[in-house]
């Protein structure tokens, strides 16, 4: 199994884009991946990059979490890694 490396931006994106594709995903799905990613990097750490306390991040991305969009996007920011949309394929 190939084992990505989440504190570095390409490894962050390649784990988010397997949550976010992945069948049955869910904000539970992507809420974890962001997790794991902020766990990897350091939650004290990546609190302070994006202005939240560690409880918070703590509290938005635990399984029944449901992060602000606002939340989401100064994670990916920190992270290195940009959101973008394309068409669904039927």
């Amino acid at each position: 199994m190939d084992v990505e490396d989440p504190t570095n931006p390409a490894g962050a994106a390649r784990l988010l884009n397997r949550a976010i594709h992945r069948e049955g995903s869910s904000t539970a799905t992507i809420a974890t991946a962001l997790g794991h990613i902020a766990r990897a990097r350091g939650v004290s750490q990546t609190a302070r990059e994006i202005g939240m306390t560690r409880a918070g991040i703590q509290r938005s991305l635990r399984l029944d979490g449901d992060p602000r969009l606002s939340t989401v996007l100064r994670l990916l920011r920190a992270y290195g890694v940009e959101l973008s949309f394309r068409r669904r394929q039927a």
